[in-house]
């Protein structure tokens, strides 16, 4: 209401600007009838965008918390309110007066809010997952482009084969090791885990194979290429390029490029 024009503030008024965080008793007394008198719950609250502070009152009756527990609670209100009206709104209408039916047609109508809130929370939070599983594969991609550089360089300072191969074989594993931390701490230690039982599966190692594997695994690739023995010197450039490849399937899942 108005402001009084004598300025002096009374009842609710006064309790509403000057009373801090905390408990206190108001007597309401309408006219020609008994008074009545409650427990008063006084929370102020800091205005977020302009000074001073809000102050709101709730009426109790053997409540015994903390006001701004009181406060926590009373914020579910809106939450029922609206799934009351939500359930309204999917509820089928029907002039039945069986009890059984009308019961189970509420019932529906409250179960479907909920599943649709589930799902959404669920596709969420999948986005989450994938933008942030897309941020590790962008840099896993970026660190590849580094090691072509790295062993380029190498290869101008006279750098054994072998030593390529073995550098190249250890920054891959690496930053496999490294990728696969980063999901779980991101929430998707399944797809972590997926990835190890894979490796565990194929190489015998969840981290992946060993630089004796990745020989091995070279060597065969090349005999089936070139018809023929291939040397150690083809053995170690070829694990040495396969560590700077890129799985094209997953970039593409990511959209990492």
């Amino acid at each position: 209401g108005k402001k009084p024009r004598s300025g002096v503030l009374r009842g609710l008024r006064a309790i509403r600007a000057t009373h801090p965080t905390g408990w206190t008793t108001y007597t309401w007394t309408p006219p020609k009838q008994r008074s009545v008198t409650v427990d008063l719950c006084v929370v102020r609250r800091r205005r977020r965008s302009r000074h001073g502070s809000r102050a709101f009152l709730y009426a109790c009756g053997g409540v015994r918390m903390p006001a701004r527990s009181v406060y926590r609670v009373y914020r579910t209100r809106f939450g029922i309110e609206t799934s009351y009206r939500q359930m309204n709104q999917l509820r089928i209408r029907t002039t039945t007066r069986n009890p059984a039916v009308r019961r189970k047609i509420i019932e529906v109508a409250q179960k479907v809010p909920k599943a649709f809130q589930n799902a959404s929370r669920a596709v969420v939070q999948g986005c989450r997952v994938w933008g942030r599983n897309r941020a590790i594969r962008q840099v896993y991609n970026a660190n590849k482009r580094l090691l072509k550089r790295e062993l380029e360089q190498m290869r101008k300072a006279g750098a054994s084969r072998q030593t390529i191969a073995e550098r190249a074989y250890k920054f891959r594993k690496d930053q496999r090791l490294f990728a696969r931390d980063q999901m779980r701490r991101n929430g998707d230690g399944k797809l972590a885990n997926k990835l190890e039982a894979r490796d565990l599966k194929k190489y015998g190692n969840k981290d992946g194979p060993t630089f004796r594997h990745a020989n091995e695994k070279a060597k065969e690739d090349l005999t089936k290429t070139l018809k023929r023995e291939p040397t150690q010197s083809e053995v170690y450039d070829a694990v040495a390029e396969s560590a700077t490849r890129t799985d094209v399937l997953t970039n593409l899942k990511f959209l990492a490029f």
